[in-house]
């Protein structure tokens, strides 16, 4: 299985710790309505943190 690649952006261990309770849960359950989630929470989150970095270094 290929590892996804770490950016220095993304979120540390301790850090995902610190704000994971804070995030709404998942509402979809096995066999309920709607398409399952496709993604990690996390993986989202350090994209979306990526993209903010990454928007700002290049508007200096």
């Amino acid at each position: 299985m290929n590892t996804p690649e770490q950016y220095p952006t993304d979120l540390i261990q301790a850090q995902w710790e610190l704000i994971a309770p804070w995030l709404p849960k998942p509402k979809w359950r096995k066999g309920g309505p709607g398409r399952p989630p496709t993604e990690m929470l996390r993986n989202t989150s350090d994209k979306q943190k990526y993209t903010r970095v990454n928007r700002l270094s290049k508007a200096i």
